[in-house]
């Protein structure tokens, strides 16, 4: 999953190929919310009793979860993240430290 999160965050910040973008992010987003849906199926079945059941259950959303805020920082933060890849990354190039 760290591949794929850096590739889309490489794809978001050079702005190349915005249609395989667009379809990735459908993708995931749909993704997403399948599991969302799948988790609350299994919630609503759990006995309120099983305590170990509903740890192990949340257990499994949490990364779909992660990735999600993940997207939607990714999504409100793009110009900043553009910001600090011309100011440190492309820009460094020609600096001479002595």
């Amino acid at each position: 999953m760290p591949y794929a999160i850096g590739t889309k965050l490489k794809l978001l910040i050079s702005g190349t190929e915005q249609e395989q973008l667009e379809e990735n992010d459908l993708c995931a987003k749909y993704n997403i919310q399948y599991s969302k849906e799948q988790f609350l199926l299994r919630w609503s079945t759990l006995s309120r009793l099983s305590e170990y059941a509903r740890k192990t259950t949340i257990q499994l959303i949490q990364p779909y979860y992660q990735l999600d805020q993940f997207i939607l920082f990714i999504e409100q933060n793009l110009s900043l993240l553009k910001y600090i890849e011309n100011r440190y990354l492309t820009n460094n190039k020609n600096r001479c430290y002595t």
